[in-house]
């Protein structure tokens, strides 16, 4: 496996789609997404913020420097196992899942509470929200939007794990803000 004092070197590109390495796109371990360019650029997405750094890839073996640390992997049948120098970020030899394009999510997805309340959103459209489920819209203002028989709720993203819950009844009577956290 490379190490920080023998990188190794980028897979040349010749700038088409079909010159992509084969990390091109996203994969998931836990809250950590790493997003492949498929050309040298790598987009690190965990803790709330999100940064591009350059990676070198040779077909097996990735290298890549993130919040000052080096960060090594391997790639084997479609299998990508990465770890980071400390262990201190997503630890040693952890799997990393490729995301097809179908499976992309969106930014609501996961689980969310509020007081005692747990709300899951599946980032394909469903909700399940007080025992129920329910079908949720992405608006053009970036927000989920659904109505749980009562309210219309209106879900604003504050950061990676923080919510606005907008309840509205529609007379006025009943309307109310909750902040949600990610679980």
């Amino acid at each position: 496996m490379p190490t920080a004092t023998s990188p190794v070197k980028a897979v040349p590109s010749r700038g088409g789609d079909d010159d992509l390495d084969a990390l091109a796109g996203t994969w998931v371990f836990g809250d950590w997404q790493f997003t492949f360019d498929g050309k040298g650029k790598l987009t690190i997405t965990a803790s709330g913020r999100s940064e591009t750094v350059d990676y070198q890839f040779d077909g097996k073996n990735l290298t890549f420097r993130y919040s000052y640390e080096d960060c090594t992997g391997t790639y084997e049948d479609g299998k990508l196992t990465c770890s980071d120098e400390t262990s201190e970020m997503f630890g040693q030899d952890r799997e990393f899942t490729k995301q097809s394009e179908e499976e992309k999510l969106d930014a609501f997805a996961g689980t969310w509470k509020f007081d005692s309340t747990i709300v899951v959103f599946d980032g394909k459209g469903k909700v399940s929200y007080n025992e129920h489920e329910y079908s949720y819209t992405i608006n053009g203002e970036g927000k989920a939007v659904f109505n749980d028989g009562v309210h219309d709720v209106t879900c604003t993203l504050q950061n990676d794990t923080t919510i606005d819950m907008y309840f509205d009844d529609g007379y006025g009577e009943d309307v109310f803000h909750k902040t949600a956290t990610k679980q």
